[in-house]
């Protein structure tokens, strides 16, 4: 452990971390973080405060001093999920390690990182969303549905059932605030796409490997009985700004 004063302030260890630069953090004391512990066993982190302090308003503002937390510098999660968190310990320290592909572990982690108030992890899974439905909507109808691999010889994400469509937004729409707008948009806005382009093109008629993103009548009435109302009426108000494109 560094040999860091324990009664400097989160304020300080950000302003320090801030003016040393990105590899500051090694000046600053490790905080175990408890993970776990109800549903499955804990494990705990051991992760330099200037990272979490840096990353997260939660741990800056547990980490004060005249909290228990910061005196001791040790932070216990009980109820969060030690898979999901350690998507957070290696993305503090990596910015750009995201699970690739996995769409429903990308929606946990956005959620916890909304709890944790770590908006700029929430910005990259945003992006990592992004990336990863539009090179499959590219990909829909196209010949890398053939082979299964995309331009890069990347194999590509299988499409999404409507199931777990549903289970994505129901964490996003049940785990965040209504002004928590752009996951929401996101999700949206691929749904209608998808919706969208339930009719394939005349070349693709007879290939039906191509047919594998179209989603039939059960699919629709699947989203309809979801019960999750505000997704359903974000899906139905994009739809007719998709189609007009």
């Amino acid at each position: 452990m560094a040999d860091t004063n324990m009664n400097d302030t989160s304020d300080e260890v950000a302003r320090q971390t801030d003016m040393a630069g990105h590899l500051s953090f090694h000046d600053t004391p490790m905080v175990e973080v408890v993970v776990g512990g109800t549903d499955e066993p804990e494990r705990t982190f051991h992760i330099h405060a200037g990272v979490l302090i840096k990353n997260s308003e939660f741990f800056k503002a547990a980490l004060q001093p005249h909290f228990a937390e910061g005196e001791q510098l040790k932070v216990q999660l009980r109820e969060e999920s030690v898979e999901e968190f350690s998507s957070f310990a290696r993305w503090v320290y990596n910015r750009s390690d995201l699970n690739h592909g996995d769409y429903l572990h990308h929606a946990k982690v956005y959620v916890l990182a909304d709890r944790l108030i770590a908006p700029a992890l929430k910005v990259d899974i945003v992006r990592a969303f992004r990336d990863e439905i539009d090179e499959e909507l590219d990909a829909l109808n196209s010949v890398m549905f053939m082979t299964g691999q995309g331009s890069d010889g990347r194999n590509l994400a299988r499409p999404l059932e409507m199931y777990e469509v549903v289970q994505i937004a129901r964490l996003v729409y049940e785990g965040t605030s209504q002004s928590d707008d752009d996951m929401r948009s996101l999700l949206s806005v691929y749904v209608a796409v998808r919706m969208h382009r339930r009719k394939p093109c005349r070349r693709c008629q007879n290939q039906q490997d191509l047919l594998v993103g179209i989603w039939d009548d059960s699919s629709i009435r699947e989203l309809l009985d979801c019960g999750l109302d505000d997704f359903i009426f974000d899906v139905m108000v994009t739809i007719p700004e998709v189609c007009s494109k």
